[in-house]
């Protein structure tokens, strides 16, 4: 493990913000760590299946159907999000019709990742874990495990890079960066991608 565990995370977060610009709109957000750790102070609005209490502007709702407008944000971010959705092809449907330019996206890269860190363990593993009750011990999930389940909490799918770039394609969004990390996000990797509508 690196000498601090966060730093692999603390690097996503920096390169996102590096990326974005504009009224933004942040799925699957969670708490909005990537621009609190940042300390991004720009029009950012966040959204998950999950409830969050944080000081962003915040909604709560499946992100495979947007409140929004057409091309109401000038960039959408799904940042370890495709991963946990039941249905990607959708997800970013929606980003890309709310979004007016720019889709900022991150996925991690189980293939890649060191074994210590379980790669690949599914949503019925943790459960058999005994995770599930844990989460229900936790006030700001209470809402999201009693009325959505909690199956978004892990990794439902894991993605090759070919993979990805075929679920880009199939939206046909213009790719200008296709990043692959290994070595400098060690134990993890991801994939670090930023596509035009």
């Amino acid at each position: 493990m690196p000498l601090d565990p966060n730093e692999p995370n603390r690097k996503r977060w920096r390169w996102i913000v590096e990326h974005v610009y504009g009224r933004i709109l942040d799925c699957g957000s969670g708490s909005g760590e990537t621009w609190k750790q940042t300390g991004y102070r720009g029009d950012v609005t966040l959204c998950d299946v999950a409830y969050y209490e944080t000081l962003y502007p915040f909604l709560w709702v499946d992100i495979h159907h947007l409140p929004f407008t057409d091309k109401a944000f000038d960039c959408v971010v799904l940042s370890e999000v495709l991963e946990h959705c039941l249905d990607p092809d959708t997800v970013l449907s929606e980003a890309k019709r709310v979004c007016s330019n720019r889709i900022v996206i991150t996925v991690p890269d189980e293939y890649n990742w060191d074994p210590q860190v379980e790669p690949f363990m599914s949503w019925e593993d943790h459960v058999k874990g005994g995770e599930l009750e844990l989460i229900k011990k936790i006030p700001i999930l209470v809402k999201d495990v009693s009325e959505f389940k909690f199956r978004h909490h892990w990794h439902l799918r894991q993605f090759t890079g070919g993979e990805i770039q075929a679920l880009l394609e199939r939206h046909d969004l213009k790719v200008k960066v296709f990043l692959h990390r290994v070595e400098d996000l060690k134990p993890y990797a991801h994939y670090f991608i930023v596509a035009e509508v």
